[in-house]
C-alpha cells in the first residue's frame, strides 16, 4: 500500500512529506486508504557528525536533496551547500 502511494504522489509531483499525523492520514484517505491511526514517532540518541550525515543520507535527503521535491529548478551544488550546513552543525 505505501508503494502505491509513492508511486501515486511521485506521478503526480505531490508532496509526500508533510507536517503532522494528521496530515498524513488525510493524505493516504484521500487515495482511498482507510487509515485506524496515524502517529509520528520521535527518537532520540546521541551520534557523531558522521553517523548523523549517514542517518541524514539515509532519509532526509531523500526529501530535502530530490530536486522532484520542488516547483523551481535546483542545482546540485546548492543540494551541496544544504549538506555542508546540515554537516556545520551537527
Amino acid at each position: 500500500m505505501i508503494q502505491k502511494a509513492k508511486q501515486t504522489y511521485a506521478s503526480q509531483k505531490i508532496q509526500f512529506f508533510v507536517q503532522s499525523a494528521e496530515d498524513y492520514k488525510t493524505l493516504f484517505e484521500k487515495e482511498g486508504f482507510e487509515v485506524e491511526s496515524a502517529e509520528i514517532l520521535f527518537v532520540t540518541s546521541r551520534k557523531t557528525s558522521d553517523q548523523v550525515m549517514d542517518s541524514f543520507e539515509s532519509g532526509a535527503t531523500l526529501a530535502y536533496c530530490n530536486p522532484d521535491c520542488y516547483r523551481e529548478s535546483i542545482t546540485q551544488e546548492k543540494f551541496d551547500d544544504f549538506r555542508n550546513i546540515v554537516r556545520k552543525n551537527f
